[in-house]
Parts: structure tokens; sequence; C-alpha cells
């Protein structure tokens, strides 16, 4: 149906756009009672960024760069061996 380049570009897409949710639902907005949950990603995000932080803690902070360097592997902007060094040292970091 379609081809291999194509599904990779949509992988890309959808880690790219995972990334930015991940991102914005990491940022407090405090005392911003216009969004649901006091969070820009709605009552998703806060769900996601608080089961995050008491899982992972300060270490969820990474995932949204390494989600990032994913989606840029998938459009042929980093090379292999550059995404994996930078994914090894953005793991490192998180733990």
């Amino acid at each position: 149906m379609w081809n291999e380049k194509t599904r990779r570009e949509l992988l890309g897409l959808a880690l790219l756009a995972l990334a930015l949710f991940t991102l914005l639902s990491l940022i407090p907005l405090g005392g911003a009672r216009s969004y649901s949950g006091g969070n820009i990603m709605g009552l998703l995000g806060a769900a996601f960024s608080a089961g995050g932080i008491a899982v992972f803690g300060v270490g969820l902070w990474p995932v949204p760069l390494v989600l990032t360097l994913l989606g840029a592997r998938q459009f042929d902007w980093l090379t292999r061996d550059r995404a994996i060094r930078w994914s090894v040292l953005l793991g490192g970091l998180a733990v």
C-alpha cells in the first residue's frame, strides 16, 4: 500500500507530534485557569505529567528530546550512529 519511505515519514511525524505533546504537557501553568487541569494540553496532559513525574521524577524531561531524536532519525535528518549516541546520553541523564 505505502512504500517504506512513506511509512517511515508517517512514523517520524507521529513521533514528533508525540514529542511536542509530551513537552507541552510538562510545562506548568501557574495560575492559568483558562486551561482545564492547569495544563496547556488539558486533562490528558495533566495526567501524563503527574503520572510521569511520579514514576520518573525529573528524569521525565529528556523524554521529549529522545522522541524528537527518534522522529528526526525517521526522516534521515540524523545518522543512525548519532541518534543512538544522543539517545544513550539522554537516557543516562534521565536515570
